[in-house]
């Protein structure tokens, strides 16, 4: 079974979480165009391409540049978690 980013950041931001409401649900979710990728429900395994996810915050304000957001999304240990479970068969 594979983890998708809010069951491995923990976040609370999915829609069958508590903190949904407080915290407003993720965008990953919405994303239904992107089930199955990397094996994850919804954009669950493709967050780095999901605007407005929580990694993709800064100052208050998201990165609408795909390719600025992927400067962080390399160093983070989710992204480097489905790179190494997916391998080659990765979509970035």
């Amino acid at each position: 079974m594979t983890t998708n980013c809010w069951e491995f950041n923990n976040c609370g931001k999915n829609p069958s979480s508590k903190g949904a409401k407080e915290n407003g649900e993720c965008p990953t979710e919405k994303f239904v165009e992107f089930e199955g990728t990397n094996k994850g429900k919804n954009g669950g395994r493709y967050c780095w391409r999901v605007p407005g996810t929580l990694c993709n915050v800064h100052d208050g304000k998201t990165i609408p540049n795909w390719a600025d957001k992927m400067k962080d999304c390399i160093h983070c240990e989710f992204f480097k978690k489905v790179r190494q479970e997916e391998g080659d068969q990765v979509k970035i």
